[in-house]
């Protein structure tokens, strides 16, 4: 029994060493196998790593700060403050390798006019640059010196020098951690002492209220060395110590950015496992192709063990040895690829290559031996498989492709999965793209006999190679038919690869541009745009700019239920300027849908002449209780309203510089102080007051004393009512809360409609296409529904879509001189640079800028680069199975290509024979793979709603395909394996005489 058992291993060591070249590829098979989980672990590790950093550095200084406060008057605090001071360094200590900074922080006081800070901090040296003057020195209960940061540090000296305070110098911060980080110049000057506990002493500030504060930039070395989790739960429990120990102490730190980053990271993590069990399952297709090439010689070896009397458990044993020599060492050699490769992809982790590669083995060492034994078990199940039951296998594939494309089915009839199931592991979700590879490599495997059987058909007679490939596949088919359904997976898997990794890159580009619709975006900061906007500075700099009005509005449904929603009037003419208009709003295309937005109605309204200073108006019955304004419009489309002033039966005002200016309106108000005293006595009185009343009357107009052409005629009022009659205009006006305007060409105005494009939850609120809303509260408006979409840039939510002037021009009905609140803005890079320094006090948003870091994203950055090279290798082991499928045919076939060149076929017909039938696999493989891809990319797209970071992106991804990575890595891998074929095909039959088949050894 010992010795047969002790020959049966002999046998497997003796195929290990004939037959090292085909057992070394599956050995670099199952290398490969193991290596997928322990570099997905390790990319997992990294992407963590720096999305941590990532997001610490995102933060504001205070939000990247540890700061732990004490009120000084506190009954609760413990221990003298030598104590608290030690004990507070010590629990800081804990989370951070930083310099701890301790303060006294004052509140807010004023003196002399001047408005200040007073604090202190230790250490002050290393926290200031000295502009003038010196280091304080000294700090006495009656005289203590202090830094000004910020303000007029001699207007400040005699300020508080009632306090005892002394001002000797000026300084900028060189840590932003300096009096609690916040308190920054800019809000009021910052008065600071060198010491903590002389400002304390300061008799003069006994009673001013204080707090202490130790503060301390927060340690990303730390939150990545220990892990989110874990830093978390120290933090709580220095929170819970200071209580105890220290007592009446708030502890500030940025845990709920620090669980979001460490949240996105987790989901990389899942996603990263899904891409690893691609890989996975795909090279375990490989070790199926690998032992079909050992079949025939392994059967050959175990049919002489069962001959010559070999039990059945020894059958076996030649077979397993062999598999498991080779597991062991591709399972080494995996776990040292994967560990290097996770060694060199350690950016951010703060680990040596030793550790980082450590980590990666234990984070995916499980997986790895898993699939590794199992790539082992599918080995010996093909060597030892009986020919007799081969039927039984095409069954059960047939059930698996069955079952695959069934679970395929269900996701898409389940629809799109958010973020939050993708991150909770949905099974579906999760293993798509493995079920439509195994799908569309078992239908290429169904498919392999009816096509080559055709292609034997359509091929001419005369095509001596061809038919002999084809004859040898149809009859031998086990081999051509692995291959061919392993290539099929592999191009699946490419094409998957590259168009997903083009779906998530557009998705970023759309993102940016829902944020930014054209290249940047001027808002409100410390200033409005309309105030810093220069338009013809723009121009100058190839820029263009484009107006947005942002507004409110609410609407009611047929059932009485009132909504709001946002409203955006933009120049209809930055629609055609939106990248990738139908993408990123999934409506019409930009054309028609500005095009449908529609012009102001035609108004023959008056003009002021370009240089004009002034403009008077004859008037009568102009009240002194009145402001009236008149409205005119730049050439820019911007209105200014400009006040005219009463006087000798004239209303005269300066014009701003520019013009031509066109007239808007005229508009009558209440005057801010009769408004003021109105109020007032109906709020504080008990009696009514009656309304301000009135005519007024307009006639002749004059521009720097000279007649302009004016027309009253078509004017009119919304809010009042108004006479034309010998050349002038009557507005009769009662106001009450809104002002009487009267405007040109009334008429035409009040009858037009605000064509608008709306949300469908908006639309279904349209009766017969009319949407009537309220504006801002107090103007109501309505508009014509002229397009419906799902989305619209810059938006959440429902919302209206209108030409800014089409809606301008309604509201100059009732409160004309409304300003744009936002501007979108198009042009180069350079252009964009001039206005963006030029512009002060708005906020400048860039679309480039928000794509770059969507990019750069370290979440989206990892999903990308495994996506990568998931594809690679699965280009590499198809071209290797299609060398093997040469050398395979070539050792199995030699027999066949034996007789037939015994029959007269010339060797380079034959050649051609092994070559042709590795071309016959990658024609079936490729259209299968290629569309297999593309569909679940198209399905990934669709059902999977989230980006590469893990969010679900606004809007949604869409298949992109729109780059040359895909078509040209399958060009190369597939090339590259048919020449290495080529190559091997060339090589063979030329040796001094043929040689024949492997034979059955009796």
């Amino acid at each position: 029994m010992r010795a047969g058992l002790a020959a049966a291993v002999g046998l497997g060591w003796a195929q290990l060493r004939r037959l090292r070249a085909r057992w070394a590829l599956l050995v670099v098979g199952i290398a490969l196998v193991v290596a997928v989980p322990v570099i997905t672990a390790g990319l997992a590790t990294t992407v963590t790593a720096q999305a941590v950093r990532q997001s610490i550095a995102g933060l504001g200084q205070d939000d990247r700060t540890l700061t732990v406060t004490q009120e000084a008057t506190s009954t609760f605090r413990r221990g003298t403050p030598a104590q608290g001071d030690a004990a507070v360094r010590r629990q800081l200590g804990r989370l951070t390798g930083g310099t701890v900074l301790r303060e006294v922080i004052f509140r807010e006081l004023t003196t002399r006019g001047q408005t200040y800070y007073v604090g202190a901090a230790d250490r002050l040296g290393s926290a200031v640059r000295v502009t003038s003057g010196r280091l304080p020195r000294s700090c006495t209960p009656a005289r203590c010196e202090v830094l000004a940061i910020g303000g007029d540090a001699a207007a400040l000296r005699a300020a508080v020098a009632s306090l005892g305070l002394d001002v000797v110098g000026a300084a900028t911060r060189t840590n932003p951690l300096l009096v609690g980080g916040s308190l920054t110049p800019d809000r009021a000057p910052v008065l600071v002492a060198a010491s903590v506990d002389g400002l304390a002493r300061v008799s003069s500030l006994e009673l001013f209220a204080r707090y202490y504060a130790w503060v301390a930039a927060i340690d990303a070395d730390a939150v990545v060395r220990d892990g989110v989790g874990t830093y978390l739960a120290r933090s709580a429990d220095v929170d819970a110590t200071l209580q105890t120990v220290v007592g009446a102490t708030t502890f500030i730190r940025p845990d709920a950015a620090l669980r979001s980053a460490a949240d996105r990271a987790q989901a990389s993590t899942r996603r990263y496992g899904l891409l690893g069990g691609f890989a996975g399952a795909l090279l375990l297709g490989f070790a199926l192709v690998a032992g079909t090439g050992l079949r025939r010689e392994m059967t050959l070896l175990t049919g002489l063990v069962r001959r010559r009397g070999g039990p059945p458990g020894q059958v076996a044993v030649p077979v397993l040895v062999a598999a498991a020599v080779c597991g062991a060492l591709g399972a080494i050699g995996g776990g040292l690829l994967g560990g290097v490769v996770s060694a060199l992809h350690r950016g951010g982790t703060g680990l040596g290559p030793v550790a980082a590669a450590g980590h990666a083995l234990a984070g995916g060492g499980v997986v790895a031996v898993v699939l590794g034994l199992v790539s082992v078990a599918v080995v010996v199940a093909v060597l030892l498989w009986p020919d007799t039951r081969a039927t039984e296998i095409w069954r059960l594939l047939d059930l698996v492709a069955v079952t695959a494309l069934g679970a395929v089915v269900l996701a898409a009839a389940r629809g799109s999965s958010s973020a939050s199931q993708v991150d909770q592991g949905d099974p579906l979700v999760v293993a798509l793209p493995v079920l439509a590879a195994v799908v569309a490599g078992l239908v290429a495997a169904r498919a392999w006999a009816p096509v080559t059987r055709l292609l034997r058909r359509a091929l001419p007679r005369r095509s001596l190679a061809g038919q002999l490939a084809l004859l040898g596949v149809v009859r031998r088919p086990l081999r051509s038919v692995t291959t061919a359904g392993f290539v099929t997976a592999a191009v699946a898997t490419v094409v998957f690869a590259g168009a997903y990794r083009a779906t998530l890159l557009a998705g970023d580009a759309d993102q940016a541009a829902f944020q930014v619709p054209l290249d940047a975006t001027v808002s409100a900061g410390t200033q409005q745009p309309a105030g810093v906007v220069d338009t013809a500075a723009a121009r100058a700099a190839g820029v263009q700019t484009y107006g947005v009005v942002r507004t409110h509005a609410t609407i009611t449904d047929p059932n009485g239920v009132a909504t709001s929603l946002d409203v955006l009037a933009v120049d209809r003419a930055a629609i055609a300027h939106v990248r990738d208009w139908t993408r990123v709003t999934g409506g019409a295309d930009a054309g028609t849908v500005a095009s449908a937005l529609g012009s102001p109605a035609p108004v023959a309204a008056p003009t002021l002449p370009r240089g004009a200073r002034t403009v008077g108006i004859a008037a009568a019955g102009a009240d002194p209780q009145t402001s009236i304004t008149l409205y005119v419009r730049r050439a820019d489309g911007r209105e200014v309203g400009v006040p005219l002033a009463i006087g000798g039966g004239r209303l005269t005002a300066t014009l701003p510089s520019g013009g031509p200016f066109t007239v808007v309106a005229v508009g009558l108000d209440e005057a801010p102080d009769y408004a003021t005293h109105h109020a007032h006595n109906i709020g504080e009185g008990t009696n009514d007051e009656p309304v301000l009343s009135g005519r007024l009357r307009l006639t002749t107009v004059t521009a720097d004393d000279r007649p302009v052409a004016w027309n009253w005629a078509t004017w009119g009022s919304a809010t009042g009512s108004t006479e034309v009659a010998s050349g002038a205009l009557t507005l009769a006006y009662k106001l009450s809360g809104q002002p009487a305007v009267a405007v040109p060409g009334f008429a035409a105005v009040r009858s037009a409609t605000v064509p608008v494009v709306v949300d469908d939850a908006t639309a279904r609120a349209a009766v017969g296409g009319r949407l009537p809303f309220l504006l801002d509260g107090t103007t109501r408006l309505v508009g014509r529904v002229v397009g419906v979409q799902p989305r619209l840039p810059t938006v959440s939510g429902p919302f209206v879509l209108a030409d800014r002037a089409v809606l301008q021009q309604q509201l100059d009905l009732q409160r004309p001189g409304r300003t744009a609140d936002q501007y979108w803005l198009s042009g180069p890079a350079a252009g964009l640079d001039r206005v963006q320094t030029a512009w002060h006090g708005v906020r400048f948003e860039r679309r480039a800028s928000i794509q770059r870091a969507l990019d750069a994203d370290p979440v989206g950055r990892g999903s990308r680069l495994l996506l990568v090279l998931v594809a690679l290798l699965a280009l590499g082991i198809a071209a290797v199975a299609l060398v093997l499928l040469v050398l395979g045919e070539r050792r199995d076939g030699a027999g066949e290509l034996f007789a037939w060149e015994a029959d007269g076929v010339p060797p380079r017909v034959l050649r051609r024979v092994l070559l042709l039938r590795g071309v016959a696999v990658a024609v079936v493989a490729v259209p299968v793979g290629v569309v297999a891809g593309l569909g679940v990319a198209a399905a990934g797209a669709r059902l999977v709603s989230v980006d590469a970071t893990g969010r679900t992106p606004v809007p949604p991804l869409a298949l992109t395909l729109g780059s040359v990575w895909t078509p040209l890595a399958l060009l190369v891998g597939l090339g590259a394996g048919l020449v290495a074929a080529a190559l091997v095909a060339l090589g063979a039959l030329r040796e001094h005489a043929p040689l024949a088949a492997a034979v059955d050894l009796r």
